[in-house]
């Protein structure tokens, strides 16, 4: 069988077609495709990097915000705290706020025991005396400030409490 001039254009129109749709279907449109992900992607993380130089403006005045509100209740700590040993009736707020919980326990009960020292001093006999109350076991460590100490609602750290009704005789 011999094969005419046309006959072999044909079939090799047919492979050049066959060649061509493979190039195109498994190359070229998938390639194309993949090259405009990578690139909306550039974009997207482009636009991210873009606001590098904000969130490090912010991280920059978030750290400096912390600095101040630092220096700040150091100078409260300072100024308006009673002396910081607890074996001198005072208690340092400088402290984290999990030693501040201990330390608070026991600068109540050195309280107490100070307020029961002053009324025994008055020569009298008590029969129902003061009591101090302070933050229970259960307390939150980080209210503690606000609960004892009245922080922030008064300026400075200061211990208020109402010793209610004290019956004595003599």
């Amino acid at each position: 069988m011999k094969l005419s001039p046309v006959t072999i254009y044909i079939i090799g129109l047919a492979f050049a077609v066959i060649a061509l749709s493979y190039g195109l279907f498994y190359q070229f449109i998938p390639n194309s495709k993949e090259a405009e992900n990578y690139a909306q992607r550039r974009e997207e993380l482009e636009a991210e990097a873009g606001k590098l130089t904000g969130a490090k403006n912010r991280v920059k005045k978030a750290v400096e915000l912390v600095q101040a509100k630092g220096s700040q209740w150091q100078a409260v700590v300072a100024s308006r705290t009673p002396a910081n040993n607890l074996n001198d009736g005072g208690v340092s707020l400088a402290v984290n706020p999990y030693q501040l919980a201990v330390d608070t326990r026991k600068y109540r009960n050195s309280l107490q025991k100070a307020i029961n020292q002053q009324v025994v001093h008055g020569g009298v006999k008590v029969l129902s005396g003061p009591a101090v109350s302070g933050p229970g076991p259960d307390d939150p460590v980080d209210g503690i400030l606000a609960s004892f100490y009245n922080y922030p609602a008064v300026a400075y750290p200061v211990v208020v409490k109402d010793l209610g009704v004290i019956t004595v005789q003599g």
